[in-house]
């Protein structure tokens, strides 16, 4: 039987509970999926549609986790290799090594350092922040409620514990799933609907986009911090539904429309500096796009970390094509009833 000590305990449950809380929230997620795709309403088209975006989903978590298991194994024998001089400590037993390797990694930081900290490597973390904490964050808060999806925050969640790609592809499914078909009443589109936002929203993501923009400029001791605010604020308005409410009785309320397009407007101005940024550390005299697109594929692949962000990247982009391409019943309905 091992002794831990009380350090070790800690460390070791933070582990592990890091695990509960992604299996708890697939679990929690999955059941209201579940429910709902046993409703009798919900066409053929609908659960054609819902598969094809679980498979995406299941997709982007085996590409992105199989990056980050190849980090955690990394990181494991990074530590050991620079703390392990005699021979003889790779004798003690397995969970000492792991315990000791807990206590003194700081992996989230050390993850997120690692797709910050150059150029080419903040250019690809950017697009997945800009996504996650602009239109993700609107779509989550407006479209969720709209269609009354329960849990917001967990979706949420579950994009910054495991991957944003996962996470949208499973709201993704949710949006199927609980738009009942029903025949359209009025002449009005789903998207030409009057929709709007509560100042709390608008001041989160705000202050979202400015830590993005701060990124870059922080300091070892001011980017943890950043980071975490970060995350945080982002969860906020999916965690108090009554301030973020479209309630009519909600003060101050201004077109959701208008938040995409100031959050499109901030992420292309942000982004386009980045790339700026970027471009201009290609070596002096090879700056060509050709070399720009070598230089981006070869910081794909030079860290795990970073790969699991790239791959992220990816998925997350291709689901929201998928997304935006295959337009819901509802839509194609009202197009043929314009038509005709």
């Amino acid at each position: 039987m091992f002794l831990l000590t009380r350090q070790e305990l800690v460390a070791l449950s933070i582990f592990i509970s890091y695990f509960l809380i992604i299996i708890s929230l697939f679990v929690l997620i999955g059941r209201s999926l579940w429910r709902k795709s046993e409703d009798p309403r919900i066409t053929s088209e609908q659960r054609k549609k819902a598969m094809a975006f679980r498979i995406l989903s299941g997709s982007s978590f085996g590409s992105t986790w199989y990056s980050m298991i190849a980090f955690l194994v990394w990181s494991f024998r990074d530590f050991e290799a620079n703390h392990y001089t005699d021979s003889s400590q790779y004798a003690l037993d397995g969970l000492t090594r792991l315990t000791a390797w807990l206590m003194n990694s700081e992996l989230f930081e050390q993850a997120w350092s690692t797709v910050c900290s150059g150029p080419m490597n903040w250019w690809w973390s950017e697009k997945l922040c800009l996504f996650t904490v602009g239109y993700w964050t609107v779509f989550l808060a407006t479209e969720g409620r709209t269609h009354k999806v329960p849990h917001l925050w967990a979706y949420m969640l579950l994009g910054q514990v495991v991957a944003i790609s996962v996470a949208a592809n499973l709201f993704y499914v949710a949006l199927i799933l609980f738009t009942v078909p029903a025949p359209i009443a009025s002449k009005e589109s789903p998207k030409e609907r009057s929709r709007s936002t509560p100042w709390t929203l608008w001041l989160s993501v705000t202050a979202s986009l400015i830590t993005i923009f701060l990124s870059p400029y922080t300091t070892p001791a001011t980017f943890l911090p950043n980071l975490l605010v970060m995350h945080t604020l982002i969860i906020v308005p999916l965690i108090f539904p009554l301030i973020t409410s479209n309630s009519s009785k909600t003060p101050q309320r201004f077109n959701t429309w208008f938040l995409y397009g100031f959050v499109v407007m901030v992420s292309l101005v942000l982004h386009a500096g980045t790339t700026i940024t970027a471009f201009a550390s290609v070596q002096e005299g090879q700056r060509t796009v050709g070399e720009f697109a070598r230089k981006a594929m070869e910081t794909f692949n030079e860290h795990p970390a970073q790969k699991s962000i790239c791959w992220d990247v990816v998925w997350t982009y291709v689901s929201l094509a998928a997304w935006k391409l295959w337009p819901s019943t509802a839509e194609k309905r009202y197009a043929e009833k314009k038509v005709g």
